[in-house]
């Protein structure tokens, strides 16, 4: 049965709701003061009260008038409460005279409060919870009007108010805080992942560099005996030489691989780890030199020519620029059939400089184009695809002049030739 000193087991809902609100053992509110306030000076009466309902208590949100030593603690046992049979029936409670009334005559806020006439507003969720009640109190018998009872109503819903805007505020805030744990947890596991990731790139590059270190040994083997047979072998027959010589371009294509391999390896450390000034058109000018011999055994046209008065001095790792130079460079010369040409040109572009590679080679169909920066591929043309190579030059060039702060570009025209090349910022 229930009694003035033990509420139901059904108010858990509502003690769950107060708890989410977070009002129990709140501090004092102006809001609810000024409404308290008014409460008592429009139905002149001694005592206002916000109430909410514990579990063994009532817990003043705000008060107005009540005696010491309650007025300081903000709260009695529901041995004082007559607001319990507000949220207990969920409607107000409207008493002329508390003594008279079997409900509440042996309450003991009848004593120790002098609450003789009370009248008390359920205040109630949006979702119909009964939390607490606003309710004003007289030290003497009274007849409370409907226009009274109206106006505690209209105050009640203010209160109501109040409450949600406070339910609003905890709820963002509530949302916030776990945003922010979600983001914590989130950076945790990205910093996790990034050094697993860092692990693994470092066990992959580990052992691509024992892979290619391996296979260099036995394969540098296989062609230095290839290239003997067939230096030496002249009683070979003429099947046998074909076979050696398969095997010999079979073995430049691996080294020609592994090379690759290890160059696409080497830029993914830091961008800047070797970087310094370097003297760009010295340096294109060193890898056109160095060309020179392959591009008179391919009887090919083969000239340099650059702006004069210009070091195109710029900030960047020498060895990857000299392996983007050389890979576009290679690639002309493999790429054009004797008698054509190929040009290498530097211009000043003001605070950039353009290099370009120029030939009449077999040049690149259009609908291959889009792919050509692809690692792995490679132009499937019957001019070109005969052709040794590992589709994985051009894909080198574009990360390291990127990673330089630059862009590659090019034009090619099938059957009429190619002009490969890059901007770059330069220092000077």
């Amino acid at each position: 049965m229930y009694t003035d000193t033990q509420l139901s087991s059904t108010d858990s809902v509502r003690l769950a709701a107060l708890k989410r609100l977070c009002l129990l053992d709140s501090p004092v509110d102006p809001s609810f003061d000024r409404l308290t306030r008014l409460a008592a000076r429009l139905l002149h009466s001694p005592v206002s009260l916000v109430t909410l309902l514990d579990h063994d208590r009532q817990f003043f949100k705000s008060q107005i008038g009540l005696p010491e030593p309650w007025a300081s603690q903000r709260e009695t046992p529901l041995s004082h409460s007559l607001c319990q049979h507000v949220v207990r029936s969920n409607a107000p409670l409207i008493i002329s005279d508390t003594r008279e009334q079997p409900l509440v005559q042996h309450n003991l806020a009848i004593r120790e409060l002098n609450a003789i006439a009370y009248a008390g507003i359920p205040l109630v969720t949006a979702d119909g919870i009964a939390i607490g009640s606003l309710c004003v109190i007289d030290h003497q018998p009274r007849t409370w009007t409907q226009a009274e009872i109206d106006t505690l109503t209209d105050l009640a819903t203010s209160a109501m108010t109040e409450i949600e805007l406070i339910d609003a505020h905890e709820a963002q805030r509530r949302a916030e805080q776990q945003i922010a744990l979600l983001q914590a947890q989130q950076l945790q596991d990205m910093a996790a992942m990034n050094k697993k990731l860092v692990e693994l790139e470092q066990v992959k590059s580990d052992m691509i560099r024992v892979a290619a270190h391996d296979l260099r040994n036995p394969l540098a083997l296989v062609m230095g005996y290839s290239e003997l047979m067939l230096e030496e072998g002249e009683e070979l027959a003429e099947h046998h030489r074909e076979f050696v010589t398969s095997i010999l371009r079979s073995g430049q294509k691996m080294l020609s691989l592994i090379k690759d391999i290890l160059a696409l390896e080497r830029i993914t450390g830091d961008p800047a780890n070797n970087y310094q000034t370097v003297n760009f058109r010295l340096l294109a000018h060193e890898v056109f030199e160095t060309n020179r011999d392959h591009a008179d055994i391919a009887n090919l046209s083969y000239t340099f020519s650059a702006d004069e008065g210009r070091a195109y001095n710029l900030n960047g790792d020498p060895g990857q620029l000299r392996e983007a130079i050389e890979n576009l460079l290679t690639n002309a010369i493999k790429y054009t059939p004797a008698g054509g040409s190929v040009s290498v040109q530097i211009h000043d572009k003001g605070d950039f400089l353009l290099f370009q590679v120029n030939d009449t080679g077999y040049g690149i169909p259009e609908a291959d184009q889009e792919r050509l920066f692809q690692a792995f591929y490679r132009v499937p043309t019957d001019e070109t695809y005969k052709i040794g190579g590992t589709g994985l030059g051009l894909h080198l060039v574009k990360n390291i002049i990127e990673r330089h702060g630059g862009k590659v570009t090019f034009k090619s025209v099938y059957k009429q030739g190619s002009s490969f090349g890059f901007y770059l910022p330069t220092t000077s």
